[in-house]
Parts: C-alpha cells; structure tokens; sequence
C-alpha cells in the first residue's frame, strides 16, 4: 500500500478520524487484532481472515512516518467526502463494544490508580463512543496517564475539527450542543456546514438560532459567544428558564445601574471632602466592577468582593462623620445584594 497508490483510506480501515496520532493508530490496530485472533474469534473464519489482511496493511502504511505524513498532506488539502465528515451519533461500531469489553478489566483496574481519567473518558464517550473506546485503547495500550488529558483533547480536536470544521466557536457550540444531548441541533449544524460550507457560518448561526432560540439563548450566553448572536434576534423569543437573566431584562438592569451611578455622583458632590471624594471614587469604581462581574455570570466573586467594599467604606465615611453618606451606601449596597442574588 503506497502513498500515492492507496485503496483506502487507512484510517477508515482501522476506524480512527483522518490525523489520528501513531499512538492512537497502534493502540486501535492491537485491539482489533485481538478480536480476530484464531484462538478466540467465533464466527466466519474467511471474513475474520480477511478484516485482519486489512487491518495490518492500514496499520503498515501509517506505522511508516513519511507515508502517513504524505497521506495526512494530501488529506488536509482536499474536500471531505459526505461519509466522512457525517455525524451520525447513532452509528456504533461492533468491533469497538467487542474491543471495549476485552479493554475493560484492564481499564477498572488502571482507574483505581489513576481515578482522574475517569471523568475526562465519561466526556469523550459522552461526546462520541468510539472517541471513549479509542481513548480507552491508547492509555492502557501505551500507559500514557500523564497524557491522558493531551490525547483526550488530541482526539476531541480531530473528532469536532472533521465534523464541525476548524472554525472555534463552531466547534464550542457543537461540543456544547452533544453534552446537552441536543443532537438535532449538532446534527442541523453538521448537515449546514457539508452543503453551504463555514463560509455561510453567519446565515447557519441564524437560521439555527430561529429554529432553536430557546437552546440557541442559554448555548451562546454561557459560552460567551455574544458576538454571534444576530442583530435581528428578538428578544421575545428568548423564553428559556435555563438562562439566569435573559436578554430582555438586560436593559433593565442597565437602566437600573445607570440610576445607581449617577445617584452616587449627586452625593459624592453633596459632601466636597478629600475623603469623600477619594473614597467616593473607589465606590463608584466598585460599582463598575460588580456590572462587569455581572455580565460575566462571576456570581461567587460579584457578592463577596462588593461587600467587603460596602463595610469599609461605611466604617470610613462614618469615621469621617459623613454619616448619611455612609447610610446611603449602606442601604444602596444591599439593594444590589438582594437584586443580583
């Protein structure tokens, strides 16, 4: 099998995403083998014998470095045919569940030594079941532990980048969309891309966002991809309860801390002290930053911070017998407790 004569494609043959590391290749290739051992294989002998004549040649070519170099190339400059970049959840392939089962004492084993692979295996399976088994597969294969979160992130860039395109944010929102289980969604988005392209991602953002404002909302929000929200989205379809503050009460709150600021400024004004005008500065600074924690969902950090800031600037204006100013903080500061909690 050469270079520039290969029937097919090497990858498909063994199963793994087109760039799929030595590692990985190697680790998939012992795996299978061993379900088609003479020893062990019950079923049809001549298929058993065929399915491994395919897997050495696959696992020949790209065990040979400048070949696979050659054919990585050659593969990142061409279109993606309809099979390989379709994402179709629901296809499993057997011989990984059978690969999987001969893995699993092996891996239970390995995960009472190193527990942190666990959860990092759970996502990837989550996101894809052969991305589990091949992760799976090239740990305990090359007892890579250390790399385990490398290779892990290795092969969920390969699985997105093949189906979603190379665009980031395409790839955060599909990622996002298969952990929520909305896979109509990842679906819609996969088909859009195969036939209009990440050209169109503009026009596939939006049409996406009319058929699925409610998940489009709480998706775009939480990973802060506010710049692909379209400027024609009415905020009257945003109707999600997943979403802490949706867009229509936004302007509220502005409306709100605007309020609040230039309040502050009148008082700050009131009382035209060196004190009161270096710590009222200070507060209104606080004030700026408990809206920008605001906007970023910061919660933990957005009520402790603020509050710290409220008690000594109490215990500083008090001192400086600017009572009623220190009232008047006081009382403002828990208003925005009980309004952002």
């Amino acid at each position: 099998m050469d270079a520039e004569q290969h029937s097919k494609n090497p990858y498909e043959v063994l199963g793994v995403p087109n760039g799929s590391s030595i590692e990985v290749c190697k680790a998939t290739y012992k795996s299978l083998v061993r379900i088609y051992h003479p020893d062990v294989f019950v079923g049809d002998r001549d298929f058993a014998e065929n399915r491994m004549t395919a897997l050495n040649e696959a696992f020949e070519f790209l065990n040979d470095p400048r070949r696979k170099k050659v054919f990585d190339e050659q593969d990142a400059s061409e279109n993606h045919t309809k099979k390989e970049t379709e994402y179709s959840p629901e296809r499993d392939s057997d011989e990984f569940y059978e690969a999987s089962k001969i893995l699993q004492e092996s891996w239970d084993f390995a995960c009472k030594f190193h527990p942190e692979i666990v959860s990092t295996f759970q996502e990837l399976d989550k996101l894809n079941s052969q991305l589990g088994f091949l992760f799976k597969a090239t740990i305990i294969d090359g007892q890579h532990f250390k790399k385990a979160k490398t290779i892990a992130k290795e092969l969920e860039d390969i699985f997105l980048r093949s189906k979603f395109s190379d665009d980031r944010d395409l790839k955060y929102l599909a990622k996002f969309a298969i952990l929520n289980n909305k896979i109509k969604f990842a679906q819609d988005l996969n088909k859009a891309l195969k036939i209009l392209g990440v050209n169109s991602k503009k026009q596939i953002i939006e049409t996406l966002v009319q058929e699925y404002p409610e998940f489009a909302a709480k998706a775009l929000k939480e990973l802060r991809l506010f710049h692909l929200i379209p400027k024609n989205y009415t905020k009257a379809k945003e109707k999600s309860q997943d979403v802490k503050e949706p867009l229509k009460k936004l302007d509220f709150k502005q409306l709100f801390f605007t309020f609040v600021v230039l309040f502050n400024f009148l008082a700050i004004a009131i009382f035209p002290f060196g004190i009161s005008q270096l710590f009222g500065a200070i507060y209104l600074s606080s004030l700026l930053a408990i809206y920008i924690l605001y906007l970023r969902n910061y919660w933990k950090i957005l009520i402790s911070i603020p509050i710290i800031s409220w008690i000594a600037s109490f215990v500083i204006f008090n001192s400086n017998g600017l009572s009623g100013f220190s009232i008047a903080i006081l009382v403002d500061g828990l208003i925005w407790v009980i309004w952002f909690a």
